[in-house]
């Protein structure tokens, strides 16, 4: 897709990491750059405004955090706030890149034991916004759960909806960790802990791994380049190579 370069500008840091390690990797890197550099010069003169508008019902009138990660610098990351009215919030973005942009309040956040705050993905919007490209948001903040689905193209649609399908499992895995957490805090033994912990690692792998089967069947689609984000470096190499 038109898109996809940009995804996989995403991943182009992991990749540098990797390919001074590993030479076979060094033609995904090249690939990378060419791509990024294309992107870059192209951008120019191709500033435009994006948009999102948004309902999520436990908002309410409360300040709503964007933090906001441009894919051709992902080392960087700004935060804009905006006030909810009555659930609903809307803003606009300046932009010559495509914007992955994360949505939450305050009321987000899961404390820990120790009484720092914590920002599950399970509590947080998710769109993605390409130069000049306006997002719906729909949704319901629970109370381990933001619960949404954003239209306007492919990618947000597919997104929030597997999202949507998968979301009963991904709270589970956060309530797992913050187990883990409040037992290691209190001083369980530590053969207790690494139990827990290969379990726990078992739910990340079957995570990753339903990503890995739609980077492997969908190798044109956005959604592959950043689910490919999210794997370790050793599926990296081998996973770029499924991508258009």
């Amino acid at each position: 897709m038109r898109h996809l370069a940009l995804f996989v500008s995403v991943i182009a840091f992991s990749a540098f990491l990797y390919a001074k390690a590993i030479p076979s990797s060094v033609p995904a890197k090249k690939i990378i750059v060419d791509s990024q550099a294309n992107q870059k010069s192209k951008s120019l003169t191709d500033t435009k405004i994006s948009g999102i508008s948004g309902e999520i019902k436990g908002f309410g009138n409360d300040t709503v955090f964007i933090k906001i990660i441009g894919v051709l610098n992902p080392g960087k990351s700004k935060t804009d706030t905006i006030v909810a009215k009555n659930d609903k919030f809307k803003t606009k973005l300046k932009s010559d890149e495509t914007l992955i942009c994360m949505m939450y309040t305050k009321h987000c956040y899961v404390t820990r034991q120790n009484g720092r705050l914590y920002l599950p993905e399970t509590k947080m919007a998710r769109a993605f916004l390409f130069p000049g490209q306006t997002i719906e948001i729909s949704g319901t903040l629970n109370d381990k759960s933001l619960n949404f689905i954003a239209k306007g193209d492919e990618l947000n649609n597919t997104y929030s909806t597997r999202r949507a399908q998968s979301l009963k499992n991904s709270i589970e895995l956060i309530d797992f960790m913050l187990r883990i957490d409040s037992m290691q805090y209190k001083g369980v033994d530590e053969k207790t802990i690494d139990k827990l912990d290969e379990d726990l690692m078992s739910m990340q792998n079957e995570a990753m791994t339903a990503e890995r089967e739609y980077i492997g069947n969908n190798p044109g689609k956005d959604l592959s380049a950043f689910y490919l984000t999210n794997q370790p470096l050793d599926s990296l190499a081998v996973y770029l190579e499924h991508l258009d």
